[in-house]
């Protein structure tokens, strides 16, 4: 597993969708940041790769059963800001991916003093991302 640098925020995750019937894989982040297979090694040579933000969190895409479980499984050892967009999915028998790693992530810090958030450095001020820039 890779090195996480920055447990809130960090590379985009991805998603790689197929045909009809095709399970939908996660690539990019830390664990995949050449997009060049999925989180679980599947090849994604015949796929189109999409933003998260458009699948991830919309209507018609909370079924456990689109997903590659694999992968899901995998995002938990990504960044917060990308595991978030996940959190509507729904496991039958479990809830949903938020109840399941995102709540007891945002819980950990308050819980378990001796293990704070991971946090990088801010940027310098010359590399802030201004808007309209």
């Amino acid at each position: 597993m890779s090195k996480l640098d920055n447990e809130l925020t960090g590379p985009r995750v991805y998603v790689a969708v197929g045909g009809k019937g095709q399970k939908l894989h996660l690539t990019g982040g830390y664990s995949k940041p050449n997009i060049s297979k999925a989180m679980c090694g599947t090849g994604l040579e015949t796929r189109t790769i999409v933003d998260a933000r458009d699948i991830a969190p919309r209507d018609g895409y909370q079924d456990s059963k689109l997903w590659c479980l694999r992968c899901i499984n995998l995002l938990a050892y990504e960044a917060l800001d990308q595991i978030i967009l996940f959190s509507s999915i729904f496991m039958e028998k479990i809830g949903t991916y938020g109840d399941l790693v995102v709540i007891p992530h945002l819980e950990r810090p308050s819980k378990h003093k001796k293990h704070p958030f991971k946090l990088t450095a801010a940027p310098e001020k010359s590399e802030w991302r201004l808007h309209g820039e």
